[in-house]
């Protein structure tokens, strides 16, 4: 059973088939446990469970109301197209009487309005440094900085982290001496399609976070203090579906150098 999220819990224990919301949105951040939430929930009403995010047509929708046995279906909402949000409208708001709808995100920001408020919303709670400290050890007691989820931890363990927080300084300490060409250069090293031997760039962006931190406590600097809010917005945006991440990415980059240059 998953650990640190009890009052959920207490709620699906308490819940039966008749009151457990057919349509349900859990909303946390990634690596808190949506998906072990979702199997509690399976287990304890007996659901056979399946991700249907990338399969939304009409056709299957249909398909769908004409089953009998009952299913927990799981939608990654925050991974949808606007197409896809319009086309589970009616899903959401009238669900099969046997089965259930789980919705997963990590922000309800971007999500179109009657989505949202067509579900019963569930927050998962936030990890504490003494909680989330008994997933790592020695050696990678520095990821407790970066990490706020359990498996952000373990994500980050099979990461490059030393690289990755070499880059972050590199970055940070030099940004404003660089061109524009060499300053886009730097996107070079992320991966945004699926490109494993690249940097996972939603764990970069938090490992900068933790480093302008680290150099703000050390030095008094202005400039830290710009980079720090340059790179929350970053942060939260890559938290909103339907953005050109790359793009995304540059113009943190570019609005990063502009700031520091000014600043200097």
């Amino acid at each position: 059973m998953i650990q640190g999220q009890d009052k959920i819990i207490e709620k699906i224990n308490a819940s039966t088939l008749d009151s457990f919301p057919r349509s349900l949105m859990l909303v946390g951040d990634k690596g808190a446990g949506k998906h072990q939430i979702c199997n509690c929930i399976s287990e304890k009403f007996k659901l056979q469970m399946m991700d249907i995010t990338g399969n939304l047509e009409p056709e299957f929708i249909d398909e769908i109301y004409n089953r009998v046995e009952p299913y927990l279906y799981i939608i990654r909402v925050n991974e949808l197209s606007v197409k896809d949000e319009n086309s589970i409208l009616k899903f959401i708001e009238e669900p099969l009487k046997n089965s259930f709808i789980v919705l997963l995100a990590e922000t309800t920001n971007g999500l179109l309005t009657t989505i949202v408020n067509r579900c019963q919303i569930w927050r998962l709670e936030n990890y504490t440094r003494s909680f989330l400290s008994q997933f790592v050890d020695k050696d990678t007691e520095y990821l407790l900085a970066v990490a706020n989820t359990p498996g952000m931890i373990m994500e980050l363990k099979q990461q490059p982290v030393s690289d990755m927080i070499k880059l972050a300084d590199k970055i940070i300490d030099n940004i404003d001496r660089a061109s524009v060409a060499n300053t886009l250069t730097l996107s070079n090293n992320f991966a945004f399609k699926d490109e494993p031997k690249k940097y996972n760039l939603q764990l970069f962006v938090d490992i900068m976070l933790e480093r302008i931190n680290n150099k703000w406590k050390n030095q008094v600097d202005n400039r830290l203090v710009s980079a720090y809010n340059i790179t929350v917005k970053l942060r939260n945006n890559l938290k909103v579906k339907n953005f050109d991440t790359k793009s995304l990415f540059e113009k943190y980059l570019l609005d990063l150098r502009a700031a520091m240059v000014v600043n200097r």
